[in-house]
């Protein structure tokens, strides 16, 4: 009995070259995938001390805490007054002013309001900012320059109320006076980068990672870290001897703290997870996809001749 034949699927030379290329794309492209997680580097960790990581390691490992200070020195939850700096900016609102300071001051006013002894008050119109200059003073036109240089908001402000009330018939002037400088800088991996502008003295690092956008799935939240230039006490700290605060946002008890603030020109690290940061592999990526083009030419060109 005769069976029915069959039709055998043969391949011809050229089809069988352009497998082969097929075969060996794919493979070249499996291999640049694998190679890639090889692009990291720990190189990128910032911030590095030994003496300091290895206290890190040994005190996670024994207890397990969410915040971990170094040479466990105490958080203090103290509202810590900042010192103004050069370069610092004030914003000076005058609420009640007589009107001839005013005018001398260059401000534009609002309607007055007329006192009890007959003399008119003024609310200036918006602020004004004065910028603390190298010689640490602030200029006002009547007043002439001011010293700002390690005052506090409130003492500069009492400063500059001193002085008008030297002109003013009623000595009741009042003013609000905010320094718009109070910044700290972060460095979150897939995520916002640099100068963050603080909203007071003190911000909890809840709202901080807040205004920051987040922690990116690029950086490791277990390992948070807060570099400080001052002490416990609020002293400033010279020659490199820093404060470093961990903590592991993984667990709840590191919201829960509540001396866990955030100061004018504190750094706050998140470490980058060991994984490729695609991020800064732009040109690795932009290689890959020029040598797959290359290769699928290739292949194409083989299946056509």
């Amino acid at each position: 009995m005769l069976r029915p034949l069959v039709p055998v699927a043969r391949c011809s030379h050229a089809e069988g070259r352009s497998v082969r290329w097929g075969s060996l794309a794919v493979v070249l492209l499996a291999l640049s995938v694998l190679a890639l997680p090889g692009c990291y580097n720990s190189k990128n960790i910032l911030f590095k001390d030994k003496a300091r990581n290895d206290f890190y390691k040994a005190e996670r490992k024994r207890t397990h805490k969410a915040v971990i200070v170094y040479n466990n020195e105490p958080l203090d939850s103290a509202v810590r007054p900042y010192a103004l700096v050069p370069g610092d900016i004030v914003v000076v609102q005058f609420v009640n002013v007589c009107k001839p300071v005013l005018i001398s001051l260059g401000v534009e006013t609002a309607p007055a309001q007329v006192s009890a002894s007959g003399v008119g008050q003024v609310t200036a119109r918006g602020g004004q900012s004065y910028t603390v200059d190298e010689e640490g003073m602030i200029a006002l036109p009547l007043f002439g320059r001011i010293r700002a240089r390690n005052l506090t908001a409130r003492q500069l402000r009492d400063t500059i109320e001193a002085r008008i009330n030297a002109y003013c018939v009623d000595g009741n002037a009042t003013l609000d006076l905010r320094i718009t400088t109070l910044r700290a800088f972060v460095f979150n991996e897939g995520g916002i980068q640099g100068l963050i502008n603080l909203p007071s003295e003190r911000t909890h690092i809840s709202e901080f990672l807040a205004l920051a956008g987040g922690v990116s799935f690029l950086s490791k939240s277990q390992k948070l870290q807060i570099i400080r230039g001052v002490d416990a006490r609020g002293e400033r700290i010279t020659k490199g001897d820093l404060q470093s605060i961990w903590v592991d946002l993984r667990q709840l008890d590191a919201l829960r703290n509540t001396d866990l603030w955030v100061y004018p020109n504190d750094i706050i690290y998140i470490e980058p997870r060991d994984l490729p940061l695609l991020a800064r592999e732009v040109q690795t990526l932009t290689l890959l996809t020029a040598s797959l083009s290359f290769v699928i030419s290739l292949v194409l060109i083989f299946r056509v001749f």
